[in-house]
């Protein structure tokens, strides 16, 4: 075991709640491209706890780590899964974006109804000494104060934690945000530990089921001292009017 180059396919993918979407009829489609693909780590947005469950019955070869964001610990979960043959969990977090970021289910004033958390691990790879940390998160879709608040606090909790245990860091998520807004450029211009959005060759991640007209982009990977081994590619799965989810999964292979 050495500290040798390894390369990680991570991927960022909002899931879409389960509603008249139809959550199984897109979940085969899911599972196809995780055969095929094979990511080691995905962070997943808007995992209400059925569809989560229903991703662990499946994907037998993932391990899942995380839960709800609402009061009771219900609700969607930005959960990650991250390949149990290759990986071992070394810690966890979960915490709400908020003034009292260890009090279940709170937000910030002005933020939509929906609290918003970061899930947090710390993951070794088999072949390698030095473990890495993953963040993944779901910014606000109302409040863009409350984006800017959330990816602050993020970046402090980064900052912390590298404080007391430097590691390299990716950061997933649906941000609610374009590449020029304020949320996004506090990422890339954080100088404490600066990140790279190794999607930046990618212009559209949301298209609302083949509805947008216009290019979205609002999910990203950012990381710091990992290198981009291959351009990030999108998910585009559409099969007999069925599309993945109202997002396309971004995904990108990392050398670490």
């Amino acid at each position: 075991m050495n500290n040798s180059n390894v390369n990680i396919k991570v991927v960022t993918y909002n899931l879409k709640c389960d509603s008249e979407t139809g959550f199984k009829r897109r979940l085969s489609l899911a599972v196809n491209r995780f055969e095929h693909e094979k990511p080691d780590i995905i962070g997943f947005q808007e995992a209400l706890p059925h569809m989560q469950r229903m991703l662990e019955d499946t994907l037998n070869e993932y391990s899942f780590i995380g839960f709800g964001r609402d009061f009771d610990f219900g609700g969607e979960s930005n959960c990650v899964a991250y390949r149990r043959d290759t990986y071992r969990l070394f810690g966890y977090n979960q915490f709400w974006l908020s003034p009292t970021p260890y009090i279940p289910g709170t937000r910030y004033e002005g933020q939509s109804s929906c609290p918003r958390i970061c899930t947090s691990l710390i993951l070794k790879h088999k072949n390698r000494i030095s473990p890495f940390r993953v963040y993944n998160t779901h910014l606000d879709h109302v409040s863009d104060n409350a984006r800017i608040l959330g990816m602050s606090q993020i970046l402090r909790q980064i900052k912390n934690d590298n404080d007391n245990w430097h590691l390299n860091i990716i950061l997933t998520g649906d941000m609610n945000a374009g590449p020029s807004s304020q949320p996004i450029t506090d990422v890339l211009d954080f100088s404490a530990y600066p990140l790279k959005d190794v999607t930046e060759t990618v212009k559209n991640t949301f298209h609302d089921f083949g509805k947008l007209s216009h290019d979205c982009k609002i999910d990203y990977i950012f990381t710091d001292s990992f290198t981009e081994h291959s351009s990030a590619n999108i998910w585009d799965d559409y099969t007999d009017g069925i599309y993945i989810s109202d997002h396309y999964p971004v995904s990108v292979d990392l050398k670490l």
